[in-house]
């Protein structure tokens, strides 16, 4: 069995020096102490340090609005040591988007007709978090989980979406 700290050493090693782990705080959403959401009040994700305290988001948000794969953000380290970086401002956005979703039926079906649409997905317990990438179509995919959401399937959150879709 592997401790957690012997475990993200081996994860940084896999993806190399210029990787890091950075920190968001999470705004409580709704604070019913029997579920508050978010669940968490920070979420980490992986970037990769392109320099002058930038970085580009390298896994899938399940939590954070409104950022997406492969946005440029900056973030600050708490301290000369410190191995974690706190986010601070979204600087670039990469045109992907994304998508979350809690499933009450037919997930695989959906996930697989997802995939053939060019969507990449991943899983945090009961949430799945899909990225839908500059190539894909999302108004089709869009409409493709609203109808699903609409149907009893899922429950769907837009946290990153073109400026252009929402208006």
């Amino acid at each position: 069995m592997i401790d957690r700290e012997s475990a993200e050493h081996e994860l940084t090693d896999l993806r190399g020096d210029s990787y890091r782990r950075m920190a968001f705080n999470l705004p409580l959403e709704d604070d019913d102490p029997e579920r508050p959401w978010p669940p968490y009040a920070v979420e980490t994700m992986w970037v990769e340090a392109l320099g002058e305290d930038r970085y580009r988001i390298d896994n899938i948000p399940f939590f954070v609005k409104p950022l997406a794969v492969n946005d440029i953000v900056q973030g600050q380290r708490s301290g000369s040591n410190s191995a974690v970086v706190w986010f601070s401002d979204r600087l670039k956005w990469s045109g992907h988007s994304t998508v979350r979703l809690i499933f009450f039926s037919n997930e695989d079906q959906i996930l697989d007709a997802l995939v053939e649409m060019g969507c990449y997905y991943e899983r945090l317990r009961q949430i799945v978090a899909v990225d839908i990438p500059p190539g894909a179509d999302v108004e089709r995919v869009h409409k493709f989980l609203s109808g699903k959401q609409d149907s009893g399937d899922l429950d769907l959150e837009e946290a990153c979406l073109p400026d252009s879709f929402l208006r």
